[in-house]
């Protein structure tokens, strides 16, 4: 994006927030602060809105919460940066005793009751799978548990949660269900390697979120986030993009990953496969709850009745 796009785009988010406001009456906006580029970007945005709010006679507020659950230090001080930055409200609540009850203490009888029944359908599971599979899902966790506080405020506060979830993350399905939500997606259609860095330098975030290397701040993922996908955000944007061009239909079946299509210049044809081929197994990330409709249940739509 080019300096007029940014600014547009901005602009845009801005005013496209401050008017849902309005119309449903909502009068705070709710953010979970982890340290990262995304939450900061959409931290910036808020202050943004309350400054247009305000100059509208529209009271609201933005609440950024800190909610660590066995996290970094680092991810703490620079959600703290964050805040003082933007002057927002903050609120902290330390999640990790509540989480290692639930995680450490009362899952251990649930995951060997859930072993026995995968020994019963003959599917009993490889001790390398069951480890990745309990991390993924003690990580599943804690995000959740953020969410439940978040949601709680605003519910406490007539407000709302602002989902921090960017385009690049959206494609490869790298978000928890139910633990990554939010009720308004300010930045979801923006790329992370490309277009969400260039809002965060535009709006000013710190220089040491933006140089600093994407991690959850969990302690889920080794390496940070771009070891765990395979690629640094930039080329899976640029593969993603050469994907579609190419004619990847993002939420279609694996088999449409020809080996025509995964030739991409600047890339092995491995690595493209493997970015297309995750966008492809996580498309049930993207198409949400599944609701059978009333034909499919074989009952009569609901239908306007004829005025006479």
């Amino acid at each position: 994006m080019n300096q007029n796009q940014v600014r547009g785009v901005i602009q845009k988010i801005i005013v496209a927030v401050y008017e849902y406001c309005k119309a449903n009456n909502i009068r705070s906006l709710v953010i979970g602060e982890s340290g990262g580029v995304d939450s900061a970007v959409c931290t910036a945005l808020a202050a943004r809105v309350r400054s247009y709010a305000k100059q509208r006679k529209y009271n609201l507020a933005v609440i950024t919460a800190i909610l660590p659950c066995e996290s970094t230090k680092a991810s703490r001080r620079l959600a703290k940066k964050v805040i003082k930055q933007y002057k927002t409200e903050k609120v902290e609540l330390d999640l990790t005793k509540v989480y290692k009850i639930i995680a450490k203490s009362w899952l251990k009888s649930l995951d060997k009751a859930l072993a026995k029944i995968l020994k019963k359908a003959d599917d009993a599971p490889k001790k390398k799978s069951w480890k990745k599979a309990k991390r993924v899902a003690q990580g599943n966790i804690k995000a959740r548990l953020r969410m439940i506080v978040l949601y709680h405020i605003a519910r406490m506060t007539n407000g709302m949660v602002i989902g921090t979830g960017n385009l690049s993350e959206w494609w490869m399905g790298f978000t928890t269900l139910h633990g990554d939500c939010g009720d308004f997606y300010p930045i979801l259609q923006l790329m992370k390697g490309t277009e969400v860095y260039e809002l965060a330098k535009w709006l000013k975030v710190p220089k040491e979120i933006i140089d600093a290397k994407p991690d959850d701040g969990l302690g889920v993922t080794t390496g940070g986030d771009e070891a765990k996908l395979g690629a640094p955000y930039r080329h899976i944007d640029l593969m993603m993009q050469g994907l579609i061009q190419n004619g990847l239909d993002i939420n279609g079946s694996l088999s449409q990953l020809t080996a025509e299509m995964v030739v991409m210049g600047g890339f092995t044809s491995e690595l493209v496969e493997m970015i297309g081929s995750r966008c492809l197994r996580n498309a049930y990330k993207r198409r949400g709850q599944v609701v059978l409709s009333r034909t499919q249940l074989g009952l009569p739509e609901f239908t306007a009745s004829k005025k006479k």
